[in-house]
């Protein structure tokens, strides 16, 4: 038989087990990611200030976006600055459009000269704003990725 004591101490001790194999084993790993940067082209040309967006094609996982800069490059997030997008297969959308150039209304205010922004001219075909008629696919692998997206005019 074995005492109280005993129990406690073997008790006490499957209990730091657990906790320590928390700590080490789940921590602040999470699901594995793939750092990923590229550039954006539309024939040929770098596609400046695009919003595109990797989503996973896992149920209920987290998209990955990035914004190109002047020179077409992008570089995705998805928690975290630059920490890519989740490890797997992804449908991937691109959104560009120019500044918005017609009349103010009047009294605008900074909220609506922000959402005026994405109301300009499409500057790349409109099926690539969306993953389900952009034919765009990327499979982002453990470690880095180079991931570019040379659009055309032709689906």
């Amino acid at each position: 038989m074995h005492s109280i004591s005993s129990l406690r101490s073997c008790a006490l001790a499957s209990l730091s087990m657990l906790v320590l194999l928390v700590l080490l084993g789940c921590g602040a790993s999470g699901p594995p990611m793939g750092q990923v940067s590229g550039r954006i082209t539309y024939k040929d040309q770098p596609v400046p200030k695009a919003t595109i967006s990797f989503m996973p094609k896992v149920e209920g996982a987290r998209p990955a976006i990035g914004i190109s800069d002047d020179a077409g490059y992008y570089h995705l997030t998805t928690t975290n600055p630059r920490d890519g997008a989740l490890v797997g297969e992804h449908v991937v959308a691109i959104v560009a459009k120019a500044a918005y150039d017609g009349p103010l209304p009047p009294g605008a205010g900074a909220a609506m000269l922000e959402e005026l922004e994405t109301q300009g001219k499409p500057l790349i075909p409109e099926r690539y704003f969306s993953g389900a008629t952009s034919g765009l696919t990327a499979s982002v692998k453990s470690g880095s990725n180079t991931l570019d997206f040379p659009l055309t005019e032709a689906p």
